[in-house]
């Protein structure tokens, strides 16, 4: 079973939804919910997907299993990579934690220049 398979069936089940249950609201026939399920299909149409997202909750990415958060980082030329790790993310992990992502570092980031900004502005 491949990754895309997976996320369909682990969705359905999170959703307590049957294989029927999620054709009939997609518009699709059991068998294809099952072929998809079981890899002998392996390449639905996006707007299957959207579907299936939209019914069962989850953004389309889920199903390829892209993280948005790492597409996002890797379209940042390697300088503003560099310097929003050096200068950003490095200090507030250590901060927020060793987990905490990458965004979590960026929010917090940009929390204190807001926070600095408004302080500044109320002559605080």
């Amino acid at each position: 079973m491949n990754e895309l398979n997976r996320h369909i069936r682990t969705a359905r089940k999170e959703q307590n939804l049957t294989a029927v249950q999620l054709a009939d609201a997609i518009g699709v026939t059991k068998n294809y919910i099952s072929d998809l399920e079981t890899g002998k299909k392996a390449n639905p149409t996006i707007q299957v997907v959207a579907q299936m997202a939209k019914v069962l909750n989850k953004p389309v990415n889920y199903f390829f299993g892209e993280n948005v958060e790492d597409l996002f980082l890797s379209t940042l030329p390697d300088d503003v990579w560099d310097y929003i790790q050096k200068s950003i993310i490095n200090p507030h992990q250590a901060t927020l934690g060793t987990k905490a992502s990458a965004t979590d570092a960026l929010v917090a980031y940009f929390r204190a220049q807001i926070n600095q900004v408004e302080r500044k502005e109320n002559g605080s």
